[in-house]
């Protein structure tokens, strides 16, 4: 089953390297929200970084594919932009956020 836009699959040298086939896509595709400061862009943030735990960090999200090869895809994507020299720091964040925020379903608040 094809990923849906914005993510594609990618083969492990761009993993590695972080070649990114669509890049100029999802940059322009990418909402202006993703480079404000969120919840999603200090996840992508703090996986850029190393410091991403994510037992404690992802706790309570689930993914949102239906399929477990397709979450493995969108997760390779979004690693494949983190590790890209291409795009500057603020667009990696942003469009990482953004993918984060495709791929993620929030752990529902408990209502008081």
């Amino acid at each position: 089953m094809p990923l849906e836009f914005p993510f594609v699959e990618v083969d492990d040298p761009a993993v590695v390297f972080g070649g990114i086939p669509n890049y100029d896509a999802v940059l322009q595709a990418c909402p202006p929200d993703f480079y404000r400061e969120n919840k999603f862009g200090r996840l992508a943030s703090k996986w850029f970084m190393n410091e991403l735990d994510p037992a404690t960090d992802l706790a309570g999200y689930e993914m949102s594919a239906d399929l477990l090869e397709d979450a493995v895809n969108q997760r390779r994507y979004v690693e494949t932009w983190l590790r890209s020299y291409r795009p500057r720091i603020e667009d990696k964040i942003a469009v990482s956020g953004w993918l984060l925020s495709l791929m993620l379903v929030e752990p529902e608040q408990p209502q008081a």
